[in-house]
């Protein structure tokens, strides 16, 4: 974390760099982008330390980044542990069971608790239904969804 605290106070040319959400975003798709997964945990560690877990902007980042990292369960336990959700936490890990064929009934588990929830599900979130569908065979249920979404 000192050579991160280093890099980012070099750039913006400060001493004593305190860093905020812009600062800890920037780190999460640095460690996205590198698919670094062991810097990955030392950021939320310092995000945790310094108090922004509960940041909608900052879990919804360590979601994504955990998700092309391929931890799954790391996902899960940050989307655990949010207080609130929104769509774009919601398409996150439902697309995420997409891609996993084991995920796939959670997914959809997902998708009702998210209709549940009382956000309104966008075309992501369909397209990613439709894939986690397609190979059960609910194309009718499907194509229900899409004309549910059209309205």
């Amino acid at each position: 974390m000192v050579t991160w605290r280093r890099q980012l106070s070099f750039c913006k040319g400060w001493n004593d760099l305190e860093l905020n959400v812009v600062a800890y975003l920037y780190m999460i798709t640095v460690c996205t982008r590198k698919q670094s997964l062991d810097h990955g945990w030392c950021v939320h560690g310092l995000i945790t330390t310094e108090g922004f877990e509960c940041n909608l902007l900052i879990c919804n980042a360590l979601i994504n980044m955990y998700l092309k990292c391929r931890s799954f369960d790391d996902a899960k336990s940050v989307y655990d542990g949010m207080p609130i959700h929104d769509v774009v936490t919601w398409n996150a890990m439902i697309a995420a069971a997409c891609s996993q064929p084991d995920q796939r009934n959670k997914g959809l588990v997902l998708f009702q608790r998210m209709q549940e929830s009382g956000l309104c599900p966008n075309q992501i979130t369909y397209v990613s239904v439709e894939c986690i569908c397609r190979p059960f065979g609910f194309i009718p249920w499907t194509a229900c969804s899409f004309t549910y979404w059209r309205e």
